[in-house]
């Protein structure tokens, strides 16, 4: 196998374990919804190709949540 069939493997198993928890988080009857997103932006940086500048942010309703280095960008 060489470097970049198995890099890309390794990215699609980084999004598709992202999904999974994502998924898992949603079907907790007992998280409110700022609890839900909170949870949420902690794990999406980890599925991105380059985690250690990956900052997020959620907005919803009244809510917003970011990473702690999140700042909005044109």
């Amino acid at each position: 196998m060489t470097q970049e069939p198995h890099h890309r493997l390794q990215e699609r198993i980084k999004e598709l374990t992202a999904l999974h928890q994502t998924a898992r988080i949603l079907q907790r009857a007992d998280a409110s919804p700022r609890e839900v997103i909170e949870r949420i932006v902690e794990i999406l940086p980890v599925a991105w190709q380059y985690p250690e500048v990956t900052e997020v942010s959620i907005r919803f309703r009244e809510w917003a949540v970011a990473t702690p280095r999140f700042s909005a960008t044109p």
